[in-house]
């Protein structure tokens, strides 16, 4: 069977790969947003013009990227928690004009288009998830905050301990050979 080599050519022009170009911030941003999007060093790389070895370097050894990606994870969760609450309410406003008014069905006899009230295994299955949805919502709320100092000390505290026992296992051990004994009389 024959093998194939794949080379990725680079490349290299001097007004984007020199070595004392500075990025701005715009430029910084636009690289982590579409590197989340993507996930792949090389289209982030043809899409923003910066070398692929320059973002790697910035993900491994930077802050900024972090803060930055931060920054971008936190507002796709408050873009997508609008949407999500918009969803909600529209449904939970069908839901409500439907066991209150009924469903929307068509008389076959008549061809008119009427409301008839939905059974009774319909609206129990709504009222459970509710229910069910409630109570989750409820222990959500309820739930003790987790303080990661707290944990950060505990640790600590264990490894402290951790490190006594072991000093104290370190103590030298004197190994005696008893060969013979001499008495004095």
């Amino acid at each position: 069977m024959a093998t194939s080599i794949i080379k990725r050519e680079i490349n290299k022009n001097p007004k984007i790969h020199g070595p004392r170009v500075h990025w701005s911030e715009k430029q910084k941003l636009e690289a982590v947003s579409t590197y989340l999007m993507v996930g792949k060093w090389a289209i982030v790389s043809d899409a923003t013009n910066i070398p692929i070895d320059t973002l790697k370097g910035w993900k491994s050894h930077s802050t900024w990227w972090k803060e930055y990606e931060k920054e971008v994870r936190a507002s796709s969760r408050l873009e997508v928690s609008g949407k999500l609450a918009k969803i909600i309410a529209k449904s939970s406003d069908l839901v409500l004009d439907r066991l209150e008014n009924g469903d929307v069905v068509l008389n076959t006899r008549t061809g008119e288009v009427v409301r008839r009230e939905i059974n009774a295994k319909v609206a129990s299955e709504i009222l459970h998830k509710s229910i069910d949805k409630q109570v989750v919502l409820d222990k959500i709320v309820e739930a003790p905050e987790i303080h990661q100092e707290a944990i950060m000390d505990r640790l600590k505290s264990i490894q402290d301990t951790l490190r006594k026992n072991i000093k104290k296992a370190e103590q030298p051990i004197i190994d005696v050979e008893v060969t013979s004994i001499e008495t004095h009389s």
